[in-house]
């Protein structure tokens, strides 16, 4: 039986897009994405030592491979596509018990699922309501815990990268461009202060930037 939480029911573009497109298209050698995130969630995991983890927009588990499960008191993992976390319980139902994953609209709740001390959001924030998402983070979030935002410079690409797989378009109805001072202004406005921030360049051209956040009071 899935260790499947269902928080709230939502129509969006994201119940369109299968699994396998989504990968296929992340992992495509003008794309570049899935191997990138996975290297960034490896990296990060690796500096902070999280015991509490909270994925927000998880899909098919991405990066949860790095997790040691032996060091980890919980692992929990939201997505709006019931889909995307049923094929992640089975991929890592048996090498991360801890794993507990919720299917949840993020611009429907505020609400507070645990106090974690690490919470990761790559290529998220361009698909939610972003004040709604921040504070939904603050209510999740540990006192002295660490808040891992990655977002895509275009660099005069579109919002959804070119991989010839089509299923992944209708995408771009629900992106929404957010910037360097977008981000650092919204989390300013929730006591939220940059400790570390990072960019790396993709094969089309396009660049993540990672931002490590704590509460203004942490640092």
């Amino acid at each position: 039986m899935s260790k499947i939480e269902i928080i709230n029911q939502s129509n969006t573009l994201w119940n369109q897009v299968s699994l396998d497109d989504y990968e296929n298209h992340m992992k495509h050698s003008t794309v570049g994405q899935l191997k990138m995130l996975s290297g960034l969630t490896q990296k990060y995991l690796v500096k902070y030592h999280p015991k509490s983890p909270l994925f927000l927009g998880i899909a098919g588990g991405n990066g949860l491979e790095h997790i040691d499960s032996t060091s980890v008191q919980q692992v929990v993992g939201l997505d709006i596509n019931e889909a995307y976390l049923q094929q992640t319980h089975i991929r890592f139902k048996d090498s991360l018990p801890q794993l507990k994953l919720i299917k949840c609209n993020i611009d429907e709740t505020t609400e507070t699922f645990l106090q974690s001390d690490f919470i990761w959001a790559a290529l998220f924030l361009e698909y939610v309501e972003l004040k709604n998402c921040i504070q939904f983070m603050l209510n999740n979030l540990a006192e002295k815990g660490v808040v891992i935002v990655t977002i895509q410079s275009n660099n005069g690409n579109g919002a959804v990268s070119e991989s010839g797989i089509e299923g992944v378009k209708v995408l771009s109805g629900q992106f929404k461009r957010i910037d360097k001072e977008i981000i650092m202004t919204a989390m300013s406005g929730f006591g939220l202060h940059v400790a570390n921030e990072e960019e790396n360049i993709l094969p089309n051209g396009k660049v993540f930037l990672t931002f490590a956040f704590q509460r203004n009071e942490a640092l």
